[in-house]
């Protein structure tokens, strides 16, 4: 149900901008322990099965994090890769975790958790939903039986403060598919 909200919430805010017609989502823990275990190394988002087959880079619309603990490594997203000749002249933005911070950006950002900048010690459990246009390649839709269980209505208030500048006069969300790692 959190993914339908995160979905609701950012097609409501990009209307003008795109389409967001699915999601991808998982549940990300990090120990607290060695640079390693804490740290998530810099990457882009992308169609990960494409990647692999044609070495295409395909990026989802927008990338998600809500963070579920306020501990751990926090997320550095940068505009380009380093290596880029746009990099002298790109921001940085580096997001510490807090309990129920909810971060998006484009899904073509280059990001990652860099442990030598952690603060506070402890594990950090996420769920990061990354929002696409088209179904990514490999992945298959949620089972029916599974969708039919979810109820989402505009009567039924949204129950996160996380969306704030989010309403319970909500309306219905238009299921497409949610995508599962």
């Amino acid at each position: 149900r959190f993914v339908f909200q995160v979905m609701s919430f950012h097609s409501k805010r990009n209307k003008d901008r795109f389409s967001i017609v699915g999601a991808e989502y998982w549940v990300q823990f990090r120990p607290s322990g060695t640079l390693s275990e804490s740290s998530i190394e810099f990457h882009f988002d992308k169609d990960e099965h494409r990647f692999e087959k044609t070495n295409v880079l395909v990026h989802p619309l927008l990338s998600t994090v809500t963070y579920l603990t306020g501990c751990g490594a926090p997320l550095v997203v940068l505009k380009s890769h380093p290596s880029s000749a746009k990099m002298s002249r790109s921001k940085a933005w580096v997001v510490y975790p807090a309990s129920g911070k909810h971060v998006s950006f484009r899904g073509s950002f280059y990001h990652g958790c860099p442990a030598e900048l952690l603060r506070r010690q402890g594990h950090r459990l996420s769920i990061i939903c990354n929002l696409w246009d088209h179904r990514p390649s490999k992945l298959a839709p949620i089972p029916t039986y599974v969708q039919s269980s979810l109820c989402f209505s505009s009567k039924e208030p949204i129950d996160s403060n996380i969306f704030e500048d989010l309403t319970a006069s909500t309306p219905e969300v238009k299921l497409t598919t949610v995508y599962s790692h």
